[in-house]
């Protein structure tokens, strides 16, 4: 019985660990194919420091917050126009995808990915400045060739033990369904082989 639950942990593991850059090739794959189609919330976030455009889009799989500065607030936007008005005390977002005031941030896309629970977490800086400079936070590219990705690094610990106890009791009761299925199947044939006489 230990062998069988040190077994089916170890394919937890690798299933948890497999799992992301599927999600995350998924994902990216979902978002390229119909840019809208999975937005949830649009808004704009009003600090004192700038106005920030939000943006989430979510599917099974993943989760991607997009934060823009825009500066100060334009003339002529009415508050009550189709996005939505967020307060500085009911922004929604975590604070790995929120802007740092007075950093020079303009644009964070942040990224939470994984199956069946998000498991990993990373983010996308770019700065302001002459040549806007881009930065990765626990992101890491994967290319290979006829497809490429971000695939975030940072784990997120509920999420993690979540997919290994999903993979590793898929594996248990797939193993236990064999076991019966082995066990019955010779007691099957010995009936059978027995009304046959």
């Amino acid at each position: 019985m230990l062998r069988v639950l040190l077994a089916s942990m170890a394919v937890g593991v690798v299933g948890a660990v497999v799992s992301v850059p599927v999600a995350s090739v998924l994902f990216d794959t979902a978002l390229l194919e119909n840019d809208r189609v999975f937005v949830e919330q649009i808004g704009w976030v009003d600090t004192p420091e700038r106005l920030v455009a939000v943006e989430t889009r979510a599917q099974p799989g993943g989760l991607l917050w997009r934060s823009q500065s825009i500066g100060p607030l334009p003339e002529g936007i009415p508050r009550t126009d189709a996005w939505v008005w967020i307060m500085p005390h009911e922004d929604p977002r975590p604070p790995m995808a929120r802007l740092r005031p007075g950093s020079g941030e303009r644009l964070i896309s942040y990224l939470e990915i994984g199956w069946p629970m998000r498991a990993v977490r990373g983010r996308l800086v770019t700065e302001d400045g002459v040549s806007p400079r881009r930065r990765t936070e626990w992101l890491a590219n994967i290319d290979l060739g006829l497809w490429s990705t971000m695939v975030p690094l940072l784990p997120m610990p509920l999420g993690m033990v979540s997919n290994v106890l999903f993979y590793g009791g898929a594996a248990a009761i797939a193993w236990v369904l064999v076991r019966l299925w082995n066990r019955l199947g010779p007691r099957r044939r010995q009936a059978q082989a027995r009304d046959e006489r």
